[in-house]
């Protein structure tokens, strides 16, 4: 299988959003005790998992299994983390 190297920028999130008349989620994430306002180029957060799949199937992907997923995170080898 093949899963992405970075996160998805809120720029890319907003060409998806774009072609597919969705609403861009908000672009304020807290921070400590303040609130931070994230630029295009921060990855995109506050996504559904159905839009989430949307967007893979968009770019001509799918949302990682579980077991993939788990497998990209410890890696062959099993590390914990």
């Amino acid at each position: 299988f093949w899963i992405g190297e970075t996160e998805v920028t809120r720029a890319e999130y907003s060409r998806f959003c774009a072609a597919t008349e969705r609403s861009m989620p908000k672009d304020t994430v807290a921070v400590g005790n303040s609130v931070q306002t994230l630029g295009d180029a921060h990855p995109v957060v506050h996504v559904s998992w159905d839009d989430a799949a949307a967007f893979c199937e968009w770019v001509g992907g799918r949302l990682p299994t579980a077991d993939e997923w788990q497998y990209c995170a410890r890696g062959s080898d099993g590390r914990r983390w």
